[in-house]
């Protein structure tokens, strides 16, 4: 994760608003001058024109205590909503950070308590310590541009298959196994493919019934599995 080291533009007027995101609710924690009041509002999560609405509605109201421009600094952690809302913000022409969640400093021997209404007041005090010049309160992520992004996915989206890909054969192996049944898969090479090792004194064909019956929830992968391994060769003599 690429971090921004760079200093911010000099301290000027501003309102400071660090986003606290969840699907259900964006809590919001505000502060214009530096020694105001910070101030709490609520909104229903994805609430984007909602967003927009109060940010102007704070840097109107600051700008008519101090009597100058002010400009909107908006800041919110790095996580499962990726960085759509600040390129959206951006476009707006609205400063909007996106802070590394392993770089926030909290007592990690003290008790605390969580919830939304704490951790969006940590990060806007974060913020704008930040935004002075402390280094050390957090680190800001570079956000990589759409292209950059996209082209991430599809390295991404391959890995996430081939684990998913592994524990559908190793589900579908586990169940082989309580029927006596071993697979071996080579994975390159001349030989790639699967090779069975029955330890019953069934056969592999005799098992399949079971297998599909004891296997409802899976039965489909089952036997996709069985149709594309080969078939055991009969033994050159007969058992005695």
């Amino acid at each position: 994760m690429r971090q921004i080291e760079q200093m911010p533009s000099a301290w000027d007027a501003a309102v400071f608003v660090a986003m606290e995101l969840s699907k259900s609710a964006w809590l919001l924690a505000a502060q214009g001058s530096p020694s105001g009041k910070a101030s709490s509002h609520r909104l229903e999560g994805g609430d984007i024109a909602g967003l927009l609405a109060l940010l102007r509605r704070l840097q109107a109201r600051e700008q008519q205590a101090c009597g100058r421009p002010v400009q909107s600094i908006l800041g919110y952690e790095a996580g499962y909503d990726g960085f759509w809302l600040q390129r959206r913000l951006a476009a707006e022409g609205i400063t909007c950070w996106v802070m590394d969640p392993g770089s926030l400093q909290v007592d990690r021997r003290a008790r605390r308590a969580k919830t939304d209404r704490l951790d969006a007041a940590m990060l806007l005090r974060a913020l704008m310590a930040w935004w002075r010049g402390d280094r050390a309160a957090c680190h800001m992520v570079q956000v990589p541009s759409v292209e950059r992004e996209d082209a991430r996915r599809t390295h991404r989206e391959r890995q996430r298959l081939i684990s998913e890909r592994v524990q559908h054969v190793n589900r579908i192996k586990g169940l082989l196994a309580t029927q006596g049944i071993y697979v071996t898969i080579a994975r390159s090479g001349a030989t790639r493919g699967s090779a069975w090792r029955s330890c019953a004194p069934a056969t592999v064909a005799s098992c399949r019934p079971a297998c599909a019956e004891r296997s409802s929830a899976n039965s489909s992968g089952l036997s996709l599995f069985l149709s594309r391994s080969p078939q055991p060769r009969p033994s050159a003599t007969p058992p005695s």
